[in-house]
C-alpha cells in the first residue's frame, strides 16, 4: 500500500456547542515537522491534538488548522484586553504627534486590532473542549489518509509505467550496445583509411582503439544494477538466434550484413545469460516458438544450447527448464517438480538426460496434470532437424 506523502483533509463537529473545524495538510519532509494553529483561547488543546497527529502521520511538515465557531453557543461574553488596547491607543497618538497626522482613533477602529476583543464562553470545559477537538481531528485525518491513498494509487500507476518502460529501454539497449562496438570500429577504419590511403592500417590499433572505446559504451554493470533493483530476471532464448548467426548464408538465405548483425544478437543473448548467472540475477529459458527453424517439439534444444553456449551443467539446465522456469512464472507452487500436491507434469526418457540432454528428445512417457500420454509421437520437420543437430555439441 502507498500512500502519498502530499494530502488534504477535514473535518467539522460541534463540541460543548461551538463549530469546530480542523483541517490539514501536509508536504514532503524527512521528519514529521507538525505544527498547530488555533484561537489562543483554546491553546489548551493544542498538545492533544499534536499528539494524535503524530499517532496517524511519521514524515512529512503537517499544518493543522482549528478554527472555533462561538456564534451558536450561548453564555458567551466579550472581554476587552486593556493592556494590549492602552498599547495601541498610545502608539498611534504617538504616531500622529510624531509625524504629524490626524489623530482620528475610534472605538470601532482600534476594536479591530488583533486580540483587543475576545469573545469566550463562560466556564469553558477545557478537557471536554479538548477532548471534543482531537475526536474531530481524528476524523479529518481519515479523511487526510483517504486522500494520500488514492495519491499513492496514481504514484504506484506512474511509477509501474515508468519501470515498465526502463525494463523495455533495458532491454533494447542490451541488444543494441554489441553493435555499437562493431560500428565503431567500422567508422574508425574508414576514417582512417581516408587518412592515411594506401599507407595501410595497423590491425592491433584499431582493436586497441576498439576496446577502448567497449569499456566506455559497456553497459553491463548499469544493467545488472538495474535487475538486482528491480528483483528481475532473464528469459534467454539462444535457440532464436542460432540459425543467422550460425548457419551458412545459402542456407538461412540471410545477406552477409543480416548474418553479421545475427551473429552480433547470438554473443549478446549468450553473453547476457553469463553475466545474470555471475551476478545471481535468475535465469529462466524460452525458445520463441513460431521464428524461423524453431519447432514446437524441440524445447529441449534449448537445454542443449544452455548447455554448450553458456556452459552450465546438464543437471543446472534441467532445474532451470522446469522448477526455474515455474518459480519465475509464478506458479512454482503448482508445477515444476514432483512433490506432493502439485500437479502431476513430468516426462519419462529412455536414457538419462543427465548424461546426455539429447535424451530428451526421445520419450517414453508424458504426464501433463495427471493425464499420461505414452510414447508421443509429435509430426517432426526432418529437414529442421538435420541442420539443427549439428549445433547440439
Amino acid at each position: 500500500m502507498i500512500k502519498s506523502m502530499t494530502g488534504y483533509g477535514s473535518a467539522k463537529g460541534t463540541v460543548e456547542g461551538l463549530g469546530i473545524t480542523v483541517e490539514l495538510k501536509s508536504v514532503n519532509n524527512r521528519y514529521l515537522d507538525a505544527s498547530v494553529r488555533m484561537p489562543r483561547s483554546f491553546l489548551f488543546a493544542e498538545d492533544a491534538v499534536k499528539s494524535v497527529v503524530q499517532k496517524h502521520i511519521s514524515r512529512g511538515k503537517v499544518d493543522v488548522f482549528v478554527s472555533v465557531d462561538s456564534s451558536a453557543a450561548g453564555d458567551m461574553s466579550v472581554k476587552v484586553n486593556e493592556p494590549l488596547l492602552r498599547g495601541y491607543v498610545e502608539a498611534i497618538r504617538h504616531i500622529a504627534e510624531e509625524y504629524s497626522l490626524p489623530d482620528d482613533v475610534t472605538a470601532l477602529s482600534v476594536s479591530r486590532f488583533p486580540d483587543v476583543l475576545t469573545v469566550e464562553k463562560n466556564d469553558l470545559d477545557a478537557e471536554a473542549i479538548s477532548q471534543g477537538i482531537v475526536e474531530i481531528a481524528e476524523l479529518a485525518l481519515q479523511d487526510f489518509d483517504a486522500m494520500r491513498l488514492r495519491e499513492g494509487e496514481k504514484l504506484r500507476d506512474d511509477v509501474t509505467e515508468k519501470l515498465a518502460s526502463i525494463d523495455a529501454l533495458v532491454t533494447k539497449i542490451e541488444k543494441e550496445s554489441p553493435k555499437t562496438v562493431a560500428e565503431y570500429r567500422a567508422r574508425l577504419e574508414a576514417r582512417m583509411a581516408e587518412v592515411l590511403g594506401t599507407a595501410g592500417i595497423e590491425e592491433s590499433r584499431i582493436l586497441a582503439e576498439a576496446a577502448v572505446f567497449a569499456d566506455h559504451v559497456a553497459v553491463d554493470e548499469e544493467t545488472v544494477r538495474l535487475y538486482k533493483e528491480r528483483g528481475a530476471f532473464l528469459c534467454t532464448t539462444i535457440s532464436p538466434a542460432l540459425p543467422y548467426a550460425l548457419f551458412d548464408t545459402s542456407v538461412s538465405g540471410a545477406s552477409e550484413k543480416d548474418q553479421y548483425n545475427g551473429k552480433i544478437v547470438f554473443d549478446g543473448v549468450v553473453e547476457s545469460a553469463k553475466t545474470a548467472l555471475a551476478n545471481g540475477i535468475p535465469v529462466g529459458l524460452g525458445n520463441d516458438v513460431g521464428c524461423p527453424y524453431i519447432t514446437q517439439y524441440d524445447f529441449w534444444r534449448e537445454l542443449c544450447y544452455f548447455h554448450k553456449y553458456c556452459g552450465v551443467s546438464n543437471r543446472f539446465a534441467l532445474y532451470t527448464a522446469t522448477l526455474r522456469n515455474a518459480q519465475l512464472a509464478g506458479i512454482g507452487d503448482v508445477t515444476g517438480s514432483i512433490a506432493p500436491g502439485k500437479s502431476a507434469d513430468f516426462i519419462v526418457t529412455r536414457k538419462n538426460p543427465l548424461e546426455d540432454l539429447r535424451a530428451l528428445q526421445h520419450l517414453e512417457l508424458v504426464v501433463c496434470r495427471g493425464r499420461a500420454v505414452k510414447k508421443p509421437s509429435p509430426k517432426r520437420k526432418k529437414e529442421v532437424d538435420a541442420l539443427l543437430d549439428p549445433y547440439l555439441v
